[in-house]
């Protein structure tokens, strides 16, 4: 696991969570938690992140999809 990935996915992370919390569209919501997702996607792909992080990350990850589809 590298250390420098874990850091910025947690940066990455907490401003998904802010920009989510602060857009006012679901659609728009749904694509910053998309984005994410993606980006764990090709840090998994570039071999920073095991395939099972990734999934826990993934899972972790579905709070923020919950709160994108729900807030209106």
């Amino acid at each position: 696991m590298n250390t420098s990935a874990e850091t910025v996915l947690a940066s990455m992370k907490e401003q998904t969570e802010r920009l989510v919390a602060q857009t006012k569209t679901r659609d728009s919501r749904l694509a910053q938690y998309w984005s994410y997702i993606g980006a764990l996607d090709m840090t998994r792909k570039l071999g920073f992140i095991t395939d099972r992080h990734h999934q826990a990350l993934c899972e972790n990850a579905e709070t923020i999809r919950r709160q994108a589809e729900e807030m209106g």
